[in-house]
């Protein structure tokens, strides 16, 4: 019963990447936000936990969760590349592509 939490969390993610990328004021957009990190924040260790629960031996458990937070990580990198300054001040792409 994991992935009801998860997806939970993803839809508050999902729901203030929206708000962010709505022509919403200031302060809104600080509360999607909030969304944005209370569903990441959520979600992330519970599908670490299930990686690591659903395979057997430890190196190989070792090595899974290891591949699972480097493909994590390599998120920043497309992040780093998804905002364009010629996309100002809304980033579209880049909130499209961080919503998916």
């Amino acid at each position: 019963m994991r992935s009801p939490f998860v997806f939970g969390g993803l839809l508050f993610s999902f729901i203030g990447f929206a708000i962010n990328a709505s022509n919403a004021s200031i302060g809104v957009k600080y509360f999607g936000t909030f969304l944005i990190v209370i569903g990441c924040y959520l979600a992330a260790p519970i599908i670490i936990v299930w990686l690591g629960n659903n395979t057997v031996g430890h190196y190989k458990r070792g090595i899974g969760i290891g591949l699972q937070v480097m493909g994590g990580n390599i998120g920043g990198i497309v992040a780093s590349n998804a905002y364009r300054v010629r996309d100002a001040p809304r980033y579209l792409p880049g909130r499209a592509s961080k919503s998916v």
